[in-house]
């Protein structure tokens, strides 16, 4: 399987320069801010960008822990299917400068809890069998989108990676989840551990 990190070719449906994201977060806490949405089919792009919000106040971008991922930092997704590969981005701003951030798709959607958004999804589904260490069988870059990235001096930063498979409608990721570490162990027996959950933005479900 190949794996690209950083690519600079546009995808489908790109979403807005984040110059722009200030301007429509002004909408409300959590609001869809910035979202093209369509069938998670070949050559369409699901996408969406918000401003990180509490718990108590977010709708689908949430922060929780305020000192890593502070309130009104912006995350953008886009995941954009072909018919064998699947091109997955997540684009930040305002979060601390100059650190890097472990960062997944996961299964689920964003809550209030930051277990909602389930775990890492994966194409080839690890089997349950009960063990407590990862298997990197399963759990690593090319099975799972790890989106890990680097913040410049302002706080902006920037990944993107594909990977040889293509996701469906009923079989995709529903959020983005960034972690407290600055990045994602690969090491035998601790694969995939990033540390605790510090934000997550929702993909939107499809129209």
């Amino acid at each position: 399987m190949r794996k690209t990190f950083h690519r600079k070719t546009p995808v489908v449906l790109a979403v807005a320069a984040f110059g722009l994201l200030a301007t429509a977060c002004d909408s409300g806490a959590g609001a869809n801010e910035d979202t093209q949405a369509a069938d998670a089919h070949s050559g369409h792009a699901l996408s969406h960008s918000g401003a990180l919000e509490t718990p108590a106040n977010a709708s689908d971008a949430f922060t929780y822990n305020q000192r890593l991922a502070p309130v009104g930092a912006e995350m953008a997704i886009e995941m954009t299917p072909t018919d064998s590969s699947t091109t997955f981005s997540l684009e930040v701003s305002g979060m601390l400068p100059n650190r890097g951030y472990a960062a997944h798709a996961h299964t689920d959607k964003c809550g209030p809890n930051p277990d909602a958004s389930g775990g890492h999804y994966q194409h080839q589904t690890a089997p349950e069998n009960g063990a407590n260490t990862p298997d990197p069988k399963y759990v690593n870059p090319e099975n799972e989108f790890w989106l890990d990235l680097n913040t410049d001096a302002d706080g902006n930063g920037r990944s993107e990676v594909t990977l040889d498979f293509e996701v469906t409608d009923w079989d995709r990721p529903r959020s983005v989840v960034v972690h407290s570490a600055q990045k994602t162990s690969a090491a035998p027996g601790n694969a995939g551990a990033s540390g605790d959950r510090i934000a997550c933005l929702s993909l939107p479900h499809s129209h």
